[in-house]
């Protein structure tokens, strides 16, 4: 919605959720929604619009949740006319060899918040690559993150004691699955990391 409010005049977004589709349309009653999976090519390149068309895409905290980025990237590259602009902003491992203590919270994080894609820049600059896609930019956006709020303290604190009951919901998993988000921020795990690409031509 953010960026349909300052990049006129069609912004079209594909999103799994239609509860986040319905939201979007009520914030903005022009946008175009697709809902579907960013994983199946003909979505992409029905909200684009065609194959080659789309002059750019923007994909911000939603590479981590693909199962399989290559394909995603692929399919984003097919939607893309030569020399458009993928913007990529996500949260990503701030190394491969991480330490045994930030794997397990890696793992939470993933559990909780349903992700596919936990990768370094590098990873995600070799699958652009393969994808047709020149590196531009990339810019560390950690700095920006809120971390150590009072909630998110309280939070900790409510994990802490019962982070560990067999208590299956939504919003639980997103608790559980944000505070190892945060623990990995606060032990220099994760980095929050824009990358803008350009489609090879």
């Amino acid at each position: 919605a953010h960026i349909g409010e300052r990049v006129p005049p069609a912004v079209v977004g594909v999103t799994i959720s239609p509860v986040q589709a319905a939201m979007i349309r009520e914030r903005l009653p022009s946008t175009t929604v697709h809902v579907g999976d960013f994983e199946e090519r003909s979505v992409v390149l029905e909200a684009a619009g065609g194959s080659g068309v789309a002059s750019g895409a923007y994909m911000i905290e939603s590479l981590c949740h693909a199962g399989d980025a290559e394909r995603v990237l692929e399919n984003v590259a097919a939607a893309l006319a030569p020399g458009a602009h993928l913007v990529v902003c996500d949260d990503m491992a701030a190394r491969r060899d991480l330490h045994k203590t930030d794997l397990a919270w890696v793992e939470t994080y993933r559990r909780g918040w349903h992700v596919g894609t936990f990768q370094t820049s590098a990873e995600l600059i070799g699958r652009a690559d393969a994808a047709g896609f020149d590196l531009v930019e990339i810019v560390d956006l950690t700095g920006y993150i809120a971390n150590g709020r009072p909630r998110d303290v309280a939070i900790r604190i409510v994990m802490a004691l019962c982070g560990r009951l067999p208590i299956r919901s939504a919003w639980w998993d997103n608790m559980v699955g944000g505070n190892a988000l945060q623990r990995l921020y606060r032990r220099g795990a994760a980095r929050y990391m824009l990358h803008t690409f350009t489609r090879r031509r």
